[in-house]
């Protein structure tokens, strides 16, 4: 090859590594994806600032989550509807928080104006729970796709100055139609058939006091967990207990490989009542697993006599 030719080759080939460089660099905030790690789902989570720019957009449909009205009769983010926690949760045979009926929450979605077409992004007044339960709700509907959640919800949404309102938006009824997305829920007899010999892991987001046994909480008669359960508290989940903001994906990543979770197969989280584990539900849907809840949770299972309960770590 002649000297101008071994020049066109170098150049050419210094510009590749420039060019990837950029690209890298341009793409810095997002860590490398590591062999064998599912791929983040960064579209279901919205930062205050990105929610903040599209204010007012027609297909924006933004949702309050809360237990009580007052707080958001008081203040809430402009042109956000209202979601009582009771529309998205139901006592079912004694035991609380359990999904209502397809039909029901079909109607509530209508009545917010939801459709196909809507980007939906969700917050609540505290760390994110209630938020992600109402997410959960629409997964289930067939609209996980359509919806996110907003890092820091209402409390980093106001420390920050953002617009608030106390006007509760007029809204059109949709058309809504479910495509019922139930595998994203497992049933008792699926938890049996994991503790049986099943390889699902299971990821139990309860306190340690309440996973050991030594402080079961609420109505639990049988103290513990169920066998073979990784205890890791949804809470851990967040930067700090004043500061809902989700961790960092690297720290996220660190948090769940504990588990030792791979990409390639389901995680059912539980809870007590299954109002905890949806959170749990959320972060590792948004860390790329196949995630799912078991909504009946720990409260169900240690009301079988049957089912088998572990104390201790």
């Amino acid at each position: 090859m002649t000297g101008s030719g071994w020049t066109k080759l170098l150049f050419a080939a210094l510009l590749v590594i420039a060019c990837g460089a950029s690209e890298q660099h341009e793409n810095s905030s997002r860590p490398l994806v590591v062999a064998n790690e599912p791929a983040v789902r960064y579209s279901m989570l919205v930062s205050t600032e990105w929610l903040s720019e599209r204010l007012g957009a027609d297909e924006l449909v933004i949702l309050h989550v809360s237990a009580r009205r007052d707080g958001y009769d008081r203040e809430h983010i402009p042109a956000a509807r209202y979601v009582g926690w009771d529309q998205i949760t139901e006592s079912d045979g004694g035991i609380a928080n359990e999904l209502p009926p397809v039909e029901k929450l079909t109607l509530l979605v209508r009545g917010l104006g939801i459709d196909r077409n809507s980007r939906v992004v969700i917050y609540d007044e505290g760390n994110g729970i209630m938020a992600a339960r109402a997410y959960l709700t629409l997964d289930y509907l067939g609209l996980g796709e359509n919806s996110a959640l907003l890092d820091g919800q209402l409390v980093v949404w106001k420390a920050e100055g953002r617009p608030l309102s106390d006007i509760t938006p007029e809204v059109q009824l949709s058309a809504f139609q479910p495509e019922v997305n139930s595998n994203i829920v497992a049933g008792m007899d699926e938890v049996q058939q994991i503790v049986g010999g099943g390889d699902t892991p299971l990821l139990d987001c309860r306190p340690p006091d309440q996973f050991s046994g030594e402080a079961p909480g609420g109505d639990i008669g049988r103290g513990g967990h169920i066998p073979g359960a990784f205890n890791l508290p949804v809470i851990r989940s967040l930067a700090g207990p004043d500061n809902p903001k989700l961790l960092e994906i690297d720290e996220l990543r660190a948090l769940y490989s504990q588990a030792g979770f791979s990409g390639d197969m389901p995680v059912v989280s539980y809870c007590r009542t299954g109002r905890s584990a949806s959170l749990s539900y959320f972060v590792l849907k948004y860390l790329g697993y196949d995630a799912r809840l078991y909504d009946g949770s720990f409260s169900q299972w240690q009301g079988v006599e049957e089912n088998p309960v572990e104390t201790g770590q």
